[in-house]
């Protein structure tokens, strides 16, 4: 990539591209992640991921190595260990940004730990990159390769790639190899694996024209999207409620444009729609819309973006479902809209076409929206659940549906949440995925035949770190 190429794509995608270097330092901690995306450094920080200058990257990383070595002369005991290993750090870094720019450096430098859901599968990556997936396969969506088999552990996916970014759909699922490519496999009469085909596979398939380039991706009941390095979104599959976004209903098996949609940060897909946060925190939706779930004060349904009411700034994140959405303020406040219900943290019998606040959780930094529940993290890393209780998917030991928030039993230090149809993953410590409810298909991951899990059972046999 030449230096203009760097310049333009930086320039349309990032805010605060160039980092202090109190911002270098704290660059080493486990929250956040260099990765090589595309002959691209980007760093990756709570989900959000921003391209680096090499060169400024580079110099920063040097000055930081050359502190470190000062100070290293003057430590004692732990705090000697600990320096030695941040200047260990360093020299990866240095070593691996050439090698990326050159693009014969794979996988990624440092791969995020992360999970996604579907409405009866899970499926994490660990921090070399590797993919596992487990519970309902009838379809192949668990990607191994070899059958249709449920799996009540966690399945390698087929082939040698290594992924930095996964989606659960409702019978398929999609990710992002350290390459940059997005690959779907499982069902695919929509066309939702983009392969340019209507026949499923239980193994990888290339989505067409996007081999370089990702750097998310989302998968709805039948719909899969990808963010690009230039903040653009192509959108593939089912387009009968206009979930493409392209301002058309037709379907499509390979990707088209979503229209008038660029600077984007972050994608969220629901059951039949799509949600976009752009640079500065504004929200866009598009899709079905009959429970007011885009948000824009109506119930059309929208075959392009149209704004959410009220949050055209300050949302870190969002999330949806299938039939209500809601969305991470900076401030901590969270705030939900779509289909009335217990899972809106209220007793109101009226579905909400625009965001309000949900006045009884607060400190919020994450959310995740299932059917007809609703769980978030909160500031000390507790997680907490309100909405259906059926299944054991608020996680508090209990199956009783409540409006108020619960906490799910024995989780702390939580990092990376995630709901599928009636069950919840969450990654503790960055190290371990706990999940809880429906476990009718295995989705659950702990190697039981139990239907359900009213509390956070261990996924075995997969540690992330």
């Amino acid at each position: 990539m030449t230096k203009l190429a760097f310049h333009t794509i930086a320039v349309a995608l990032l805010v605060n591209l160039i980092f202090s270097s109190a911002h270098a330092q704290t660059s080493l901690h486990k929250s956040n992640r260099y990765f090589c995306l595309d002959r691209t450094v980007v760093l990756s920080k709570k989900g959000v991921q921003k391209i680096q200058d090499p060169a400024k990257l580079t110099k920063q990383q040097k000055a930081l190595q050359k502190d470190l070595r000062a100070k290293l002369k003057r430590a004692k005991g732990k705090a000697k260990a600990k320096i030695a290993a941040s200047i260990n750090d360093t020299r990866e870094i240095l070593t691996n940004i050439p090698k990326c720019l050159r693009g014969d450096f794979d996988p990624a430098i440092n791969v995020d730990p992360t999970m996604s859901l579907g409405s009866q599968h899970s499926c994490a990556i660990n921090r070399a990159g590797s993919l596992r997936c487990w519970g309902y396969n009838f379809n192949g969506e668990l990607g191994n390769g070899v059958d249709t088999t449920d799996r009540n552990t966690p399945s390698s996916v087929a082939g040698s790639a290594k992924y930095i970014a996964i989606a659960g759909g409702e019978t398929f699922t999609c990710a992002v190899t350290s390459a940059g490519a997005a690959q779907c496999w499982g069902r695919n009469v929509f066309g939702q694996l983009g392969d340019g085909s209507t026949a499923d596979s239980k193994s990888p398939k290339q989505v067409v024209g996007l081999s370089s380039g990702v750097t998310a991706i989302v998968a709805g009941h039948r719909h899969g999207c990808a963010l690009l390095s230039a903040g653009t979104v192509k959108c593939w599959g089912d387009n009968s409620d206009g979930q493409l976004g392209n301002g058309t209903g037709a379907p499509s098996s390979t990707p088209v444009d979503v229209v008038g949609l660029s600077g984007v940060q972050s994608l969220e897909s629901g059951a039949y729609y799509t949600c976009a946060v752009l640079q500065g925190g504004a929200v866009k939706c598009w899709g079905y819309n009959a429970s007011g779930q885009l948000g824009d004060n109506s119930r059309q349904t929208r075959s392009a973006p149209t704004d959410v009411v009220g949050l055209s700034s300050g949302v870190t994140s969002v999330s949806a479902g299938w039939g209500h959405t809601c969305a991470v303020l900076t401030s901590g406040t969270l705030m939900c809209w779509g289909a009335a219900g217990s899972h809106m943290g209220d007793s109101s019998v009226s579905d909400r076409l625009v965001p309000s606040a949900v006045t009884t959780v607060s400190g919020v930094t994450d959310v995740a929206v299932g059917n007809q529940f609703t769980c978030a993290i909160v500031t000390g890393g507790a997680v907490q659940c309100w909405g259906l209780g059926n299944d054991g998917r608020l996680g508090n030991g209990q199956s009783f549906s409540s409006v108020t928030p619960v906490s799910a039993t024995g989780i702390s230090a939580a990092g990376t949440l995630r709901a599928g149809d009636s069950h919840a993953c969450v990654i503790v410590g960055g190290s371990q995925a706990y999940c809880w409810g429906s476990n009718s298909r295995g989705q659950i991951g702990n190697g039981s035949s139990a239907q359900t899990s009213e509390s956070p059972a261990q996924v075995v046999g997969f540690p992330l770190s």
